[in-house]
């Protein structure tokens, strides 16, 4: 009879031993989640907490708004000067560093390329070449300096009811960071690494040291063709000089097999 009954007990072993295994991967699961779900609840009551911090801040900032903070020396990351209207004519970026070394780079290789021009006799193809040169250094130095489009912040032009309304309804038209009002006819985003709003956002270029936006994005376009135009010229010349050279050292040679 016990023989019998084997196959028997062994599906009762067998359910009992899958029963398990699935419980214990179900309260697994059930525990990984409740701790991910801890984890967001944690994470969202920071948030909530950094926003409200931000909140009091800007409220405090708007009750004690004098208008000289409209003008800062240093907006986010960035360096201001020259205001005009509440607006920064001069800008620099975080990454200044890039600017300057691709600068230095760029000009040290066209110089070199004029002064074997000059060296060669090629009085159009110098004249051509430093007009690129100057094109790429006023492009680039006016992109890099001029202002990308920090928004107004002066608050003075707002009744302080109407600023505590926007900031009590959590509007998206308010930086809590920046302490700004956004114009609602144009996009304003911003920018981590500059840590400013900027109107217009395009993106982030570290080789402007700063970002591109309504204010400097068609200095960007007139920057990147004056950089394709010089490199090209460099290389093209590069590529003339030594196709001259051979020919030159052709002709010596054989001028000097003649005459022996």
């Amino acid at each position: 009879v016990f023989f019998f009954n084997i196959p028997a007990t062994t599906e009762i072993y067998t359910s009992l031993f899958v029963g398990s295994v699935r419980c214990v991967q179900e309260t697994g699961i059930n525990a990984e989640y409740m701790g991910k779900k801890k984890m967001s609840e944690n994470l969202e009551a920071v948030l909530v907490n950094n926003e409200d911090r931000l909140a009091q801040e800007f409220l405090r900032y708007v009750e004690d708004f004098d208008p000289h903070l409209a003008d800062p020396p240093q907006v986010g990351n960035c360096k201001a000067y020259c205001y005009s209207a509440h607006h920064p004519r001069i800008t620099i970026g975080p990454h200044w560093a890039y600017w300057i070394c691709t600068m230095i780079i760029m000009s040290i290789l066209a110089l070199t390329t004029l002064i074997l021009l000059a060296n060669g006799g090629r009085i159009i193809s110098l004249v051509f070449g430093i007009v690129l040169l100057l094109g790429f250094i006023c492009a680039y130095s006016y992109t890099a300096l001029i202002n990308p489009g920090f928004p107004d912040r002066d608050l003075s032009k707002y009744t302080k009811d109407s600023l505590r309304e926007l900031i009590a309804s959590k509007s998206e038209r308010i930086c809590k960071k920046c302490k700004i009002i956004k114009k609602s006819d144009c996009l304003t985003v911003h920018c981590s690494q500059c840590n400013v709003c900027i109107e217009g956002y395009d993106h982030h270029c570290a080789w402007t040291s700063k970002c591109i936006g309504k204010g400097n994005l068609v200095p960007f376009y007139i920057f990147n063709v004056s950089t394709i135009a010089l490199l090209i010229f460099i290389f093209v010349s590069i590529g003339i000089l030594k196709t001259q050279q051979r020919s030159c050292a052709f002709v010596i040679i054989s001028t000097y097999e003649q005459i022996i």
